[in-house]
């Protein structure tokens, strides 16, 4: 969606009205249950309004346990109305209609709120649901519809492999792979790549995507490459390695860059199409890595490239890595209730299947330790965690 403000927060500091309660996926949250009739919109309804820049906080990426807060945007032309000149409507949908924008056949409950923001607690049963708002012109009643908003609460797992040099033509070039993994069935529409490098030490750096179907425009300036994806009516979806891409960065002439540090962040990370109910803003952590060493904050006895593939049919996780040198066994801990917890630790190949029938909607923080010689590196291995969301 375009937008004239975006502001996606998960705070609770801005609270005007805090909504809290659980619920099973797919029925309103408890708070609601008093808000109103559930109204089915229909295409009249929606035709009646028009955007005309009135806009809503963007499409919102939020853990369960967190808030977040949906606030209307006024138009420049509603300034001589003053900030009390406007009442407001708020409605709320958990269907799951497959389709970006299809506002029109979802079931949408009325909430009992009239403020210009509203703070809603983050729950499990709230994942992949709907929001928008009606502003109300108090003078003359007029009517303008915000684009609906989706709220998710799955973050995505951001690493880069370990790099690699070759020479060609004279010149030195070092290739970074990018992983990408816990993404809803693979899948990602759109993002912006900021990769942020020692300009001393990079003349170029160029990046080629594992995936087809995107359009890019990247540049790289002053130390910094930016690259915005993306594909407009639909998504791509990664191969099970959870390869996003590759970067290849030049050398300059008589520059030392082993030890050089990079930096990578994917901005607004968007899963959108035909086949996903509204627009799916995944949360996303930021990568780094050391050009010399094993990959994304790594060593020689942690295993690289942790990634995680979901089952949404079993409800279960398969975690995969490479492989250490050396190594033996392999353990598994996921934090539980403020300690790291062993699941397992006789583990004799680079992947691990969860039991079936976990929660979905449930996030864990995973980490994996290899035993080299007869020692595990457990603060490696914790460095190097990921987060999954069962699906």
């Amino acid at each position: 969606m375009n937008m004239k403000k975006v502001v996606s927060k998960c705070a609770a500091v801005l609270s005007t009205v805090t909504l809290m309660g659980s619920a099973a996926a797919g029925i309103v949250p408890a708070p609601f249950a008093n808000a109103g009739n559930v109204i089915v919109a229909g295409a009249a309804d929606i035709s009646d309004f028009e955007y005309d820049g009135t806009f809503l906080t963007g499409d919102v990426y939020c853990p369960t346990g967190s808030s977040f807060t949906m606030e209307v945007t006024l138009d420049k032309d509603d300034k001589s109305y003053g900030t009390d000149g406007f009442n407001y409507e708020w409605y709320y949908s958990s269907s799951a209609t497959k389709g970006t924008n299809k506002v029109d056949q979802f079931n949408w409950t009325k909430l009992n709120y009239t403020t210009k923001s509203v703070t809603f607690n983050m729950t499990s049963a709230m994942n992949n649901a709907h929001i928008y708002a009606v502003k109300i012109n108090k003078s003359t009643g007029e009517k303008t519809q915000t684009p609906m908003r989706t709220i998710y609460n799955v973050k995505a797992n951001l690493q880069m492999g370990a790099a690699k040099a070759s020479t060609s033509n004279g010149s030195t070039y070092v290739s970074v792979p990018v992983y990408l993994s816990n993404l809803t069935n693979r899948q990602i529409s759109a993002g912006k790549m900021v990769l942020d490098v020692d300009k001393n030490v990079f003349d170029s750096v160029s990046f080629g995507f594992a995936v087809s179907g995107l359009s890019t425009i990247d540049n790289f300036t002053n130390g910094q490459y930016v690259n915005v994806f993306d594909n407009a009516t639909s998504s791509v979806t990664l191969g099970s390695n959870n390869l996003l891409g590759t970067f290849t960065l030049k050398v300059k002439s008589g520059a030392t860059y082993n030890g050089s540090k990079l930096t990578l962040n994917i901005e607004k990370p968007t899963l959108t199409g035909d086949y996903v109910s509204g627009n799916l803003r995944y949360g996303i952590n930021t990568a780094t890595a050391v050009v010399g060493s094993s990959g994304s904050d790594t060593s020689d006895t942690v295993p690289a490239n942790l990634r995680a593939v979901t089952n949404s049919q079993y409800h279960q996780i398969q975690f995969v890595w490479d492989k250490v040198n050396g190594a033996d066994k392999y353990g598994i801990a996921v934090y539980l209730a403020g300690k790291w917890r062993v699941q397992t630790s006789n583990i004799t190949n680079n992947s691990y299947v969860t039991p079936k029938n976990l929660t979905p909607g449930m996030t864990y923080k995973v980490a994996v330790a290899a035993r080299v010689n007869g020692k595990w590196d457990t603060n490696g291995a914790i460095k190097n965690a990921i987060t999954v969301t069962v699906r």
